[in-house]
């Protein structure tokens, strides 16, 4: 992480403990919740967006004391920001010299992950997006990384499975997780079928396989799956 980063991180806590002394924190929460949302759907870069969700992460409870509303809104922002996030995750994520990178990934990714340990519905709504974002092959998101990112569909299918491996990575998002099993699976097999059934050249499919092994392996050991139940051909 970046001098850059450590202080933005020093500053947004700063101000996340001078939010949760202001009293009443569900009342803070109430009050600040929808002008975050409201700046999050305008798509903010990725740090004033990490900032954001730490402000929330920290004022939340569990169980949520986000109105459902709310949670509908933050899923469709916390999708295209994770989708963005995974732009970090190295290629190989078990490399030691891709240190930098991880901590750039966790940096990024940890205050959704609070926020998925918080609230059950936000969690199975984000994979749920996910799983929509393959299937529906003509769906865009605004990235903050160009077209070229947001409209390649190998990339975004690269990006989710190397979210999922990464979320499986975290001892707690491996509690967290084995709530959405079905979820997951649907995200598994939206994969599949993109795989099968898009114009996807060698490279793209080669690169999409390996990574999507390398997830149905872990979860088939966490989860109890047979990994050859859902794999690419």
């Amino acid at each position: 992480m970046s001098s850059k980063h450590r202080t933005l991180k020093d500053i947004t806590h700063a101000i996340c403990s001078c939010l949760c002394e202001m009293g009443d924190i569900a009342l803070v929460l109430q009050i600040v919740q929808k002008i975050i949302l409201s700046e999050m759907s305008l798509n903010p870069p990725m740090d004033n967006m990490c900032a954001m969700l730490r402000a929330l992460a920290s004022l939340d409870s569990r169980p949520t004391l986000l109105s459902e509303e709310s949670i509908i809104s933050l899923s469709n922002s916390v999708l295209g920001y994770m989708v963005d996030s995974a732009y970090y995750i190295p290629e190989n994520i078990h490399e030691s010299t891709a240190c930098d990178q991880m901590r750039m990934s966790k940096y990024y990714l940890v205050p959704c992950f609070i926020l998925f340990d918080k609230s059950d519905q936000l969690q199975s709504l984000v994979l749920n997006l996910m799983g929509s974002l393959i299937a529906e092959n003509r769906r865009t998101f605004p990235s903050r990384h160009g077209d070229e990112y947001s409209l390649n569909l190998s990339k975004r299918m690269i990006a989710i499975a190397s979210i999922l491996l990464f979320m499986h990575k975290d001892e707690k998002m491996q509690r967290s997780l084995s709530c959405c099993k079905a979820e997951i699976r649907h995200v598994l097999r939206d994969i599949v079928k993109a795989s099968e059934n898009s114009d996807l050249n060698l490279e793209e499919k080669h690169r999409i396989r390996i990574r999507f092994v390398e997830l149905t392996t872990i979860m088939g050991r966490m989860h109890g799956w047979n990994a050859d139940e859902l794999k690419i051909t």
